[in-house]
């Protein structure tokens, strides 16, 4: 029971390893410095930018579908760590309408980090267009969270923050795939 539950996890991490060893633009060292540079140059913001793909390792190493894929792990990573952080409000939390929003936030986060994981697969699989769709699906779902809290009786989210950095990652991983299509 537990091979079939792992199964999607072992094949996202197939892809990944298929993007660092089957990569057409081979870097390392100095050259993937300057190439995460050249890459960051591209996107939005630079500097979230570099310091989100300098903070691992395997950056230095990858093509552009290799920093593409770390930019939507982290951003997966993020959807995570978020959606354990729901639950642990619901837990707290005894107003009904934060409560409620925080429910579906908790619907919400769900759903992104299935978007996040077809992603990965889409990317392996060089459908850029699904990948797309993927990512800003994400991004939508963060924002309707977000607003899900304000729309009612204007109550600020306790979720900003986590609002904020899965569209900041998720916008990354968008400017990497335009870049690659």
């Amino acid at each position: 029971m537990s091979t079939a539950s792992s199964s999607p996890a072992i094949v996202c991490i197939l892809f990944i390893l298929a993007f660092f060893s089957t990569s057409s633009v081979h870097v390392n060292g100095e050259e993937g410095i300057q190439f995460i540079k050249k890459t960051c140059k591209q996107t939005l913001d630079y500097s979230f930018c570099l310091t989100t793909l300098q903070a691992d390792n395997r950056s230095f190493h990858a093509n552009l579908t290799g920093l593409d894929a770390i930019a939507m792990e982290m951003s997966l990573k993020n959807a995570t760590s978020t959606l354990s952080y729901i639950s642990k409000l619901l837990n707290q939390k005894t107003d009904p309408y934060t409560k409620a929003s925080l429910k579906d936030c908790k619907e919400l986060y769900s759903s992104t980090i299935d978007s996040f994981k077809s992603g990965i697969k889409n990317l392996g699989a060089k459908r850029y267009d699904d990948v797309n769709v993927e990512i800003s699906a994400a991004m939508t779902n963060a924002d309707t969270c977000e607003t899900g809290f304000t729309d009612g009786d204007g109550g600020a989210s306790p979720l900003t923050k986590q609002n904020q950095n899965l569209m900041k990652l998720g916008s990354l991983a968008l400017a990497i795939l335009k870049l690659i299509d």
